[in-house]
């Protein structure tokens, strides 16, 4: 764990939020890239997501425990798509959806 301070958490900048804990690519799915990231939050549960956008799929993190997220799975591209989902695909949440 690493607060935010002076505009770092650790060695990554930050503005206003602290560094939890960082997880590599190698623990969320094995992709090389990623292209955007959402926090969602279930209405049933209570319980936080990130929800990471990947160039070989959509990778899931539980956020129960901030300080130890737990990789849940991860959703392939369909592969005719993978290279316009990756270069244009940002994900967007709303309430119960998730969309690209």
């Amino acid at each position: 764990q690493s607060p935010c301070e002076n505009g770092m958490a650790g060695i990554y900048p930050c503005h206003l939020i602290d560094l939890m804990k960082f997880m590599p690519l190698s623990e969320i799915g094995g992709g090389s890239l990623t292209n955007d990231i959402w926090g969602y939050k279930s209405p049933n549960t209570g319980v936080e997501y990130a929800l990471v956008g990947c160039n070989n799929g959509l990778a899931f993190v539980s956020l129960s425990d901030p300080a130890n997220p737990v990789f849940i799975g991860l959703l392939p591209h369909i592969q005719a798509r993978l290279l316009a989902r990756y270069l244009r695909g940002d994900l967007e949440a709303y309430p119960s959806f998730l969309g690209r």
